[in-house]
C-alpha cells in the first residue's frame, strides 16, 4: 500500500511539474502576444497621426499653364477636349 501511494504521489508531482511548465510556456506566449499588440497599436497611432497630418496639408494648386502642359505631355489636344 505504501509503495502504491509513493508511486501515486510521484506521478502527481510529475503531473504538477508538467502543468507548471505548460503554464510557464503559456505565460511566455501571452507576454509575447501582449508586446505584439502594443507594437501594433503604436504603429496604428503613428499611421493615424500621419493621415491626419496629410489631411491638414494644403493641396497643390495647379495653374492653367500647368494643366495645359500636362495635357500636351499626354498628347491631348485642345480640339479633343469637351467644354
Amino acid at each position: 500500500m505504501d509503495l502504491q501511494f509513493e508511486k501515486l504521489t510521484t506521478k502527481l508531482y510529475g503531473f504538477m511539474d508538467v502543468m507548471g511548465s505548460g503554464n510557464s510556456y503559456f505565460e511566455k506566449i501571452s507576454s509575447t502576444t501582449e508586446r505584439q499588440i502594443v507594437t501594433i497599436e503604436k504603429r496604428n497611432d503613428i499611421l493615424i497621426e500621419q493621415v491626419a497630418m496629410m489631411c491638414r496639408m494644403t493641396n497643390f494648386q495647379y495653374s492653367k499653364s500647368d494643366i495645359w502642359e500636362m495635357l500636351a505631355d499626354m498628347n491631348i489636344h485642345e480640339e479633343n477636349l469637351k467644354e
